[in-house]
């Protein structure tokens, strides 16, 4: 028993340190601490120490709890530790305010809480300190100082300060013994004194104030004064502050300082003659002061004062012949105040020259005006009087302005050369004198109006000659027009004789000013009757006209056909298309032949098979021609006209190709595709583009539109990161235009497209979508339990954006699987915060870590919280939306609670009279927090408020059903319930609900089942003591008795030496043993020697209490010195049998006759079989009873039973009714054949 005690303990000892903090332990430096209750912010209070978790241990401390429970933020200690590692410890410090007050508590208790955050295994461990506050003097108390206030400048009577006020915590309702004094002021000696004191409410009050004529000056004094105030209470405990005073500026006037004044100025004076200066001492006044100005007398104002104070002198000026005196009235206004004064300004008199009051001044003349007429007369003016004399100068000085000095006119001279396209404008500069000084110079400005001019024939009078048979249509002569003003000419003629007007006709050519002069269809000229017609020409612009004369001779010769323009040049653009009418002029003169009659071609040459005429005639492109085929520049090719009798005349034509810019570049691909990875540094190279232009032209590239990241070698057409592109900016390609432009003109471009794929680089982290992750849960969520999930981003791609969650440290209470879902991993604690450390990682080479977030998980016990909230909606319609906008109306509604769905369950809802499913209607499971305080990492120390659901059901109805109040009435709630019956709403119970508690039950059991086995044992023990020592005794005695060994009767196998003792302690049990009285009949020995008995082996049922198991090796001897001694009883009796005659039942069993006999008991198997046997001794063979009948009987008194007895063969046995054990098993075969 006590093998498996130890073994039990021993077990539990190595498998509770897994489960009960045994490593983990939190020491204190003292507690109880003593602090004054006046002890100042972070006073330190002790020191708390974790320790048991080795080197590797990340020690973080909470203050878990202050006792009595103060409000939030009047927490008189705070708890400051350093970085978690296995030496950090916690301060426990004084946090003032509020700190501590003897008056109001004089005893704290501050419970600590210890983690290891590396072994989320160890739990916690929690210490205490108690901390006594001792009481102190406090001196009274100002309630609004140190503080501030304030006093005019400038003023004589005494005035307020402030109302100073002071109590006392000794003394709260009795204020009468505490005494306010003005200790001292900084700078010394200030005007300021207590004038009374008040008491009222606990609360004296003192009336500081100034002296009477303090003489205060803002701008010249003291601008802050300091007063040291000092209460005493009536304990003489005293306390001082202080008083800041601030004098404050009052607006004083502003004034001119340097007025009145008189300045004496001369009548020719202009600008400035005078600086009104000013003086204001609020040196706070930041804006400047306006001035005004009167002028007396108001017939002129030659004066004006600016916003500086400056009195200037502006035109018409002073003239000492008006005025001599004149009187500026000044004023000046801060805003608030004003200052007048006078400044008397004397004129002298002075001679001036004259000025010209009628210039400056601008005319306009046409440039055909007619000379001789007069422009611009001047008007001199001398202030004294004098005669004015006058000179002009004109720019430019052409000759055509005259000025008379007498009459001060300016002519126009006859006749004038004006001309507005030579000269626009002229200025002619006029100065005057008086024969003693010179005035100022004015000028004349003179504007040339153009005015528009006939037009010009620059080619006549001119005469041509035509053959007396010319038949068609042909151009004569061209009569080269002109029109200086740029004026479209339009050309007319008239013919003499009147009889040749009918044969000539005239074209415009508008765009040269030209006319072309022609003869018309069939004219009939005939030389023997005209030979000369005279056309006068007329030129106009729509205003004026110019004419020549064109004389036309007839001849009479018969010439061959004439081609009028010869040679002419055509100037070919490449790739003219075919048929393209080319503008050579194929006029021919042939006054023989009819024009039908005359044949064009073109004369076979190197490039002539480029060209063909048609009938019309006109030059056409018989076929294209390229530049790049390299013609010479230019080539000349023929056309020959011919007339019906074989004249001919060739018309020479110089073809200059031109060259057209006509190919533009082409790329060698489009689109180009080229990869770069995103942390490729600017500068390199990644893609050389290539253009190619047919026209021969040099390409240069450029990135149009203009790109910030590439850019390209306008030469070389290599393209290069300007700097490093980042993947994620770019959503992982972009898009580039490359251009190549050649240098033809006009130059053409050629475009092409470049698609950069970026390829992702693992430069990212993961970042959390919050910092802080705010959570409740139930309390007896089962393992496996969804609480949330964290959710981190990775702005990477593919492999560098997946990521995977986990947690800082293995958490014994919570998992997260790599996707950031958070379950339950352990039986939670009620009302327990859990703070967790959760990292993302990516999968990107390197792999890229996040920040922490850090998670709160509160366990609540739903039966205290939970409300069931029915909607009016079936689940399928409660999405996220219809979720957000619930939770955010009821938050607004029970501000400042936080409403929370706990989840989210359905019930049936049917007709009434079909029983016919409608819908699943949503019920959520929700509860609620008091604040929101918790959901800023700041306050991860603050415990987390649920409000009660009996606090919930009572705000949401309004009545017993569970009706929604009537603030619901705009949501879809049609029911609030509690979730769970009053009475199933019960405490944690520590013993059953958690880990801890249950282990602690099992260790306890374990204990109880030890000691109630070992109770059982002493209690057997001491029961049957009494029966083991009577045995004990007997056989003792007996052997005493025995003077020979006597035989013994044994089972079992034979027993080691060290076994021998451990037998012989072996107690027999009283019912078995022999009664102790003598029985008559001799004992018949046996046939076994003396030195061996059997034992066991013969395979029948033995009784274990004796000699244990039977071996399993079958019957054995054992030596007859190991044999234990039998003591038997004798064969006859001693004393009187029990015939009825007697009553003496005490018969000892120590007949020598039979002890000396050499008898062998062996034993015999118990009649029926199976079962327990009884021993059995005999004599003899073991089988020989000559006679059954038991006729007499014995009382043993050790055993207290009776015994039948044989008188004649001595043979006894137990009275089977007697024997207790016997009545119990009923059994009626338990004879002792002795």
């Amino acid at each position: 028993m006590k093998t498996t005690s130890l073994l039990v303990f021993g077990t539990l000892l190595i498998l509770l340190p897994r489960y009960i903090d045994a490593a983990l332990v939190l020491s204190s430096s003292s507690s109880p601490v003593t602090i004054p209750e006046l002890s100042v912010d972070g006073t330190s209070v002790g020191t708390f120490t974790g320790s048991g978790q080795g080197t590797t241990a990340l020690y973080f401390y909470t203050l878990e709890s202050i006792t009595p429970n103060p409000t939030a933020g009047n927490e008189p200690f705070q708890l400051i530790q350093g970085m978690v590692s296995d030496t950090n410890t916690a301060d426990l410090k004084i946090l003032s305010p509020p700190g501590l007050d003897f008056e109001t508590e004089q005893q704290w208790v501050v419970e600590i809480i210890v983690v290891d955050l590396f072994d989320s295994t160890a739990g916690t461990a929690t210490a205490t300190m108690t901390v006594d506050v001792t009481d102190e003097p406090d001196p009274p108390t100002f309630l609004n100082l140190p503080g501030s206030g304030s006093v005019l400048e400038l003023e004589t009577l005494p005035q307020i300060v402030k109302y100073v006020s002071v109590s006392d915590d000794e003394n709260p309702t009795d204020s009468t013994g505490i005494v306010i004094t003005l200790v001292n002021t900084v700078p010394a000696g200030g005007p300021f004194t207590i004038t009374s004191t008040t008491h009222s409410a606990g609360v004296a009050v003192a009336t500081v104030e100034s002296n009477s004529n303090p003489g205060f000056d803002y701008e010249s004094g003291t601008t802050t004064w300091t007063l040291e105030i000092k209460a005493t209470d009536a304990d003489g405990d005293e306390t001082t502050s202080y008083l800041t005073v601030d004098i404050l500026d009052v607006n004083e006037p502003v004034y001119i300082a340097n007025l009145p004044d008189t300045q004496v100025v001369g009548e020719t004076m202009f600008g400035q003659i005078f600086v009104v200066q000013t003086i204001d001492v609020d040196v706070n006044d930041t804006t400047l002061p306006a001035f005004t100005m009167a002028i007396s007398p108001a017939s002129s104002q030659p004066f004006t004062i600016d916003a500086l104070g400056n009195i200037e002198v502006i035109p018409p000026g002073l003239n000492f012949a008006d005025v001599a005196l004149w009187t500026l009235t000044v004023t000046i206004n801060d805003g608030m105040n004003t200052d007048t004064q006078i400044l008397y300004v004397q004129v002298t008199d002075q001679n001036t020259g004259p000025i010209i009051i009628n210039l400056p001044d601008t005319i306009s003349i046409q440039e055909d005006s007619v000379g001789g007429n007069v422009l611009f007369t001047l008007s001199p003016y001398d202030a004294d009087g004098d005669a004015a004399t006058c000179i002009f100068s004109p720019n430019p000085n052409d000759g055509n302005f005259e000025f008379n000095s007498t009459t001060h006119e300016v002519t126009l001279v006859s006749p004038p050369s004006l001309d507005a396209k030579i000269t626009s404008s002229y200025e002619i500069i006029a100065v005057c004198n008086d024969g003693m000084d010179v005035g100022p110079s004015a000028k004349l400005t003179i504007n040339v109006i153009p005015v528009n001019e006939p037009p010009v024939i620059l080619n006549l009078p001119a005469t041509v000659t035509v053959p007396e048979d010319a038949f068609s249509t042909a151009g004569i002569f061209l009569v080269d027009g002109y029109d200086v003003d740029g004026d479209q000419v339009n050309f007319t003629i008239s013919v003499s004789p009147a009889s040749g007007q009918s044969k000539f006709s005239v074209d415009d050519v508008a765009l040269f000013d030209d006319g072309q002069i022609q003869i018309v269809s069939n004219p009939g000229f005939d030389y023997e009757i005209v030979d000369q017609y005279i056309i006068t020409v007329e030129a106009s612009d729509g205003f004026y006209t110019a004419s020549g004369t064109l004389n036309v001779d007839i001849t009479d010769v018969n010439e061959p056909p004439q081609f009028i323009t010869n040679p002419q040049d055509l100037y070919l653009d490449e790739n003219t298309p075919n048929n393209t009418n080319l503008p050579v002029v194929l006029s021919v003169i042939d006054v023989d032949d009819d024009p039908a009659n005359l044949t064009f071609d073109v004369v076979p040459s190197t490039y002539s098979h480029f060209f063909k005429v048609n009938k019309v005639p006109v030059l056409k492109v018989r076929s294209s021609m390229d530049y790049e085929n390299n013609y010479p520049d230019p080539f000349t090719i023929q056309i020959s006209v011919t007339d019906s009798v074989g004249n001919t005349d060739y018309l020479t034509v110089n073809v200059y190709l031109v060259n057209k810019n006509d190919n533009i570049p082409v790329f060698t691909l489009d689109p180009y595709t080229v990869d770069v990875k995103e942390n490729w540094p600017g500068g390199m190279s990644v893609l050389t583009v290539a253009a190619t232009d047919d026209d021969g032209d040099t390409v240069e590239y450029d990135i149009d539109p203009y790109s910030p990241y590439i850019e390209v070698d306008r030469n070389t057409g290599e393209i290069r990161l300007k700097q490093p592109l980042n993947r994620e900016a770019f959503g992982g390609s972009i898009q580039v235009t490359v251009t190549a432009t050649d240098d033809g003109s006009p130059s053409l471009q050629g475009v092409s497209y470049i698609n950069v794929t970026i390829l992702d680089v693992n430069d990212n982290q993961p970042v959390f979508a919050k910092e802080f992750y705010d959570w409740e849960i139930r309390h007896d969520a089962v393992f496996g339990t969804y609480v949330n999930s964290v959710t981190a981003y990775d702005a990477d791609s593919g492999n560098n954006a997946a990521l995977t969650y986990w947690f800082l440290m293995d958490h014994v209470y919570f998992d997260v699987d790599l996707l950031g879902k958070v379950s339950v991993a352990h039986d939670l604690r009620a009302e327990t915060t859990y703070v967790l450390f959760c990292r993302a990682e990516d999968n990107g080479t390197p792999h890229e870590t996040s920040d922490i977030a850090v998670i709160r998980v509160d366990a609540f016990i739903p039966q205290l919280v939970l409300i069931n909230v029915h909607l009016g909606t079936p689940v399928s319609a409660f999405d996220a939306t219809a979720r957000t906008n619930l939770l955010n109306t009821l938050d607004t509604i029970y501000a400042p609670w936080r409403f929370r769905i706990s989840a989210v369950k359905s019930e049936d809802v049917v007709t009434s009279s079909s029983r016919r499913l409608l819908s699943s209607n949503a019920v959520l499971e929700m509860y609620a927090l008091a604040n929101d305080l918790t959901e800023d990492i700041d306050n991860l120390d603050v415990a987390k408020e649920f409000v009660y659901r009996s606090e919930l059901v009572t705000s949401m109805t309004k009545d017993d059903v569970g009706t929604p109040s009537d603030v619901l009435s705009g949501t879809d709630i049609v029911l609030v319930e509690p979730t769970y019956p009053i009475e199933t709403v019960t405490e944690e119970n520590w013993w059953l609900d958690t880990l801890e508690g249950r282990i602690t039950l099992g260790v306890l059991a374990a204990l109880a089942c030890v000691l109630l086995v070992v109770l059982l044992v002493l209690c057997c023990w001491k029961c049957c003591w009494h029966r083991i020592s009577g045995w004990w005794r007997t056989y003792t005695c007996c052997e005493s008795c025995h003077r020979k060994e006597q035989p013994v009767r044994t089972t079992g196998w034979e027993l080691k030496p060290n076994q021998k003792r451990d037998i012989e302690k072996k107690r027999m049990s009283i019912d078995e043993l022999p009664p102790k009285d003598g029985y008559n009949g001799p004992q018949k020995p046996s046939n076994k020697p003396n030195d061996e008995v059997p034992i066991g082996g013969n395979g029948g049922n033995f009784d274990f209490r004796y000699a244990g198991r039977p071996h399993p090796g079958g019957p054995q001897t054992m030596k007859k010195k190991d044999q234990p001694t039998l003591i038997l009883p004798p064969s006859t009796p001693i004393g009187p049998v029990n015939d009825k005659k007697s009553t003496d039942t005490s018969v000892p069993f120590n007949k020598p006759s039979l002890l000396n006999k050499k008898t062998t008991p062996t034993l015999q198997k118990r009649s029926g079989g199976g079962g327990r046997v009884s021993p059995e001794v005999v004599t003899g063979s073991g089988n020989e009873n000559p006679d059954n009948r038991y006729d007499g009987s014995r009382f043993d008194n050790v055993t207290g039973r009776t015994y039948n007895l044989n008188t004649k063969t001595g043979e006894g046995r137990w009275d089977v009714s007697s024997s207790p054990r016997n009545q119990r098993r009923k059994r009626s075969d338990a004879n002792l054949d002795i």
